[in-house]
């Protein structure tokens, strides 16, 4: 897991979702009946809310995260979990300036 220093969090309002709460969250959308074909996470950091995707909606077709730190993108790089499944795209970019066509 990638390690944020502590000073480094308030400056730029850095904040990763737990796994067990990106899991959860994931468990309620099932709950729900939410079933997506794609899944989009714009500032997807250290890549828990894919994570618990992945998991938890196998039918998806496509995982796409974006995220602005390229450390972060670096520290996903490393996760096989993340790496093997072939349905997650991660790139660096500004969700806002992001060309989505």
């Amino acid at each position: 897991m990638i390690q944020i220093p502590a000073k480094l969090k308030p400056e730029y309002g850095d904040f990763q979702t737990p796994s067990e709460l990106a899991e959860k969250i994931c468990h309620k959308l099932l709950e729900l009946d939410v079933i997506p074909d794609v899944i989009v996470e714009p500032t997807c950091g250290i890549g828990n809310f894919i994570q618990a995707a992945a998991n938890s909606f196998p039918s998806a077709s496509k995982i796409i995260g974006l995220e602005i730190n390229q450390d972060y993108i670096q520290g996903i790089s490393k996760n096989n979990q993340l790496l093997n499944d072939q349905r997650i795209q991660v790139q660096q970019g500004n969700f806002f300036e992001f060309d989505w066509s």
